[in-house]
């Protein structure tokens, strides 16, 4: 799936679109599924662009954190949980 998600060629400047799509479909499974985890990491791990923009994702989440219902705040946490262990994500800003 990440392979046809690649072939895509998503233009520069448009990243953050996918990485919506992503987070967006991950919080709004039943439980969390390691799939979105392991999708956003092997983009984070193909290009630095991704990292930065899964990074800034990360911010936008943070910040609207508060009006995520408590299934989605779990799944969304766990989503990104994921991606700093597996150092996908750098630890720091």
């Amino acid at each position: 799936c990440a392979h046809k998600l690649a072939k895509l060629d998503i233009p520069p400047g448009h990243e953050m679109e996918l990485c919506n799509m992503l987070v967006e479909c991950c919080s709004q499974e039943r439980t969390y599924l390691r799939y979105y985890g392991l999708l956003g990491q092997r983009f984070c791990l193909m290009d630095r662009r991704w990292a930065e923009t899964f990074d800034k994702a990360f911010e936008e989440q943070y910040s609207m954190i508060h009006r995520l219902e408590t299934n989605k705040l779990r799944n969304v946490s766990k989503f990104f949980a994921h991606l700093l262990i597996s150092d996908a994500l750098p630890w720091t800003c």
